[in-house]
């Protein structure tokens, strides 16, 4: 959770809150599905060039590597966000009880 304090012109005090994992998985996910698309970009071009040489088509695999190694990362980003959703609402009942605001319904109301 990433909370921001900012001075209002009024004398109020803005709170800003984000939800959600460090910036460093964010940062290893995309890492990883730009080497999955990267293989499968690869694996498209010289499988295609090898086709059109009549020659053995083995680069196709790496496509294939690529776009199983894509759903898998998208499988696993879905179970992160399901075993870490129980602990977003702990994070935010805590900030509501700091705050002593339902904070979600009045950034709704604004």
């Amino acid at each position: 959770m990433d909370i921001n304090l900012e001075e209002q012109e009024d004398g109020l005090t803005l709170v800003r809150c984000l939800f959600g994992p460090a910036p460093t998985v964010w940062t290893f996910f995309m890492f990883l599905y730009s080497v999955c698309g990267l293989l499968v970009i690869l694996g498209l071009m010289i499988g295609f060039s090898q086709q059109t040489l009549n020659q053995t088509t083995w680069a196709y695999w790496l496509a294939a590597a690529g776009g199983i190694g894509s759903l898998i990362l998208f499988l696993a980003a879905q179970e992160g966000k399901k075993l870490a959703n129980h602990e977003m609402v702990e994070l935010k009942v805590f900030l509501d009880a700091a705050l002593e605001c339902d904070c979600l319904s009045l950034a709704k109301e604004e």
